[in-house]
């Protein structure tokens, strides 16, 4: 028959976790499958990236447990706006996209809307990302985007031990559903039709046409 945890015991368990600090959530792009784009030109720089969530650069959640268990806040490591910028790079570098310092034809600015990762019943995570392409020379805007998406798992307790597993499963998620954003914007037919310059095609007398929308709020501009 299995030892039952002692009152003491689980007070020290208590303790010990309401003692740790915050938690380092890693953010890198990852691949998740998406092959580059087949004509695929390098001419994009990642330009500034700005963190308007209205939060420390570093925070991104909590995780919470049951009673017993606080509070602990989960940290983006490296900080939200640097982990976003270095993501598009190395996206875009799988892509074919990246241009060389300085010969770039366009600039990509991403302002982080929200990047958020938590514990509590479920794990979840939360990305958005507006997108703006604008020319190198020039700086006239050619596309703006907003791109969401978001992830859930199941809880971080053991019911057989009451014990807190560690936070490595809601930074798996958090990466993940920050590199689908990317991806998803980067893959869209809207900045692929911005970024090869393609002009849209007007819609045939008698059809209505619908917002030029590709992604989720994205639309691309003809070519001057």
């Amino acid at each position: 028959m299995g030892r039952s945890r002692s009152l003491p015991g689980l007070l020290l368990l208590s303790g010990l976790i309401g003692c740790a600090g915050p938690a380092s959530v890693p953010l890198a792009y990852e691949p998740t499958g998406a092959a580059p784009v087949a004509l695929s030109r390098p001419v994009v720089a990642v330009g500034g990236v700005v963190d308007a969530r209205g939060e420390p650069a570093e925070w991104l959640g909590v995780a919470t447990g049951d009673p017993g268990f606080p509070e602990r806040s989960l940290e983006a490591e490296p900080a939200a706006a640097r982990a976003v910028r270095d993501a598009f790079t190395s996206a875009l570098m799988a892509r074919g996209l990246l241009a060389p310092p300085g010969r770039q034809s366009f600039d990509l600015a991403v302002r982080v809307v929200r990047l958020h990762a938590g514990e509590g019943l479920e794990r979840r995570a939360e990305a958005d990302f507006i997108v703006t392409l604008t020319r190198h020379r020039g700086g006239g805007g050619v596309y703006t985007d907003e791109v969401r998406t978001s992830g859930v798992g199941s809880g971080p307790f053991s019911l057989d031990t009451a014990a807190y597993v560690p936070v490595s499963d809601v930074a798996d998620l958090a990466q993940r559903t920050m590199n689908k954003a990317i991806e998803t914007e980067l893959d869209s037919r809207g900045f692929q039709a911005a970024v090869h310059r393609i002009r849209v095609t007007p819609a045939k007398a008698g059809v209505q046409a619908g917002p030029r929308m590709y992604g989720i709020h994205g639309f691309p501009l003809s070519r001057e």
